[in-house]
């Protein structure tokens, strides 16, 4: 009958299995591969691909919405055989649903990660804390210039087949198409960082997502309420809201018909977005090179 202390020392020191794993011998692809695997699976968690179905039910919503109305349009169009949209207006009629989608996917791709304590994992891996922020920001813009080029993409598509009559009505209206891609990408590339920034902010989805809101809520009821003032004040509270900044830019960079009136001259708008895009992205960073892992 073995000793007390043999038990002792036996359970002590336990038993080590073999189950069968391997060491892994083939090619490690790097840091480049990583952040590129990272971008891939931010941009498919946007869209709730290869989540849960509940994952994606708000994403495709917005989808849907962005997309039904240029639909009727072409409906519309096949009818009345005159074009009734300009492409360079679509964003700006339907930013409400943007602000949305951005609202409730930035934080899709940040707070879940902080939350669970998995960054630890990653920032394990090759690549760098920047690594990490900067591929999720490419997934969102991605994101978001895809939910406004695929209804302009649908629209241009329906205006060939409708009111176009010849190369040189097609050539105005790849032009005008082209134009609206540009505008697409302005609006992705200004409004994703932004909404990344707050959303790192907080560990919590509900919370992340409301301070989105927020921001986009209060910014254009202070622009609203400046834009009624008289003298400097109403002048610049354009700047304040960001759709109105972003349109400033439009009218600046693709010299687009103005929508309404734009108070400060046009390259204040465009100083202020670059502004406004190089803060953003410093936040994020700064954010993840200061956060615990």
């Amino acid at each position: 009958m073995p000793s007390e202390r043999s038990t002792q020392v036996s359970e002590a020191s336990g038993v080590i299995y073999d189950i069968g794993y391997q060491n892994y011998d083939g090619p490690r692809l790097g840091r480049r591969n990583a952040a590129l695997a990272l971008y891939t699976h931010g941009l498919r968690g946007v869209f709730g691909l290869g989540r849960p179905a509940k994952s994606k039910v708000l994403p495709w919503l917005i989808v849907a919405i962005m997309v039904v109305p240029t639909i009727v349009l072409v409906a519309v169009m096949s009818r009345a055989e005159l074009q009734v949209e300009r492409y360079d207006f679509y964003p700006f009629q339907l930013q409400a649903p943007l602000a949305v989608f951005l609202a409730a996917q930035a934080p899709e791709l940040l707070s879940r990660d902080q939350r669970y304590h998995v960054l630890p994992l990653y920032f394990s891996r090759p690549i760098r804390r920047s690594d990490y922020a900067l591929a999720k920001l490419a997934a969102m813009v991605t994101a978001m210039f895809a939910l406004i080029a695929v209804p302009l993409l649908i629209y241009y598509l329906g205006s060939l087949a409708t009111v176009t009559h010849g190369v040189g009505d097609a050539r105005h209206q790849t032009a005008q198409f082209a134009l609206g891609l540009a505008n697409a990408a302005i609006h992705a590339i200004v409004l994703a960082p932004l909404g990344m920034a707050i959303a790192a902010f907080a560990r919590r989805r509900a919370f992340a997502t409301a301070a989105v809101i927020a921001v986009y809520i209060i910014t254009a009821a202070i622009s609203g309420v400046l834009g009624a003032l008289p003298g400097n004040g109403g002048r610049y509270g354009q700047l304040l809201a960001p759709f109105e900044l972003i349109d400033g830019v439009r009218v600046w960079a693709l010299h687009g018909k103005v929508m309404h009136d734009l108070a400060p001259s046009l390259p204040v708008y465009v100083a202020a977005a670059v502004a406004l895009v190089v803060v953003c992205v410093a936040v994020l960073l700064g954010r993840y090179r200061r956060i615990a892992a």
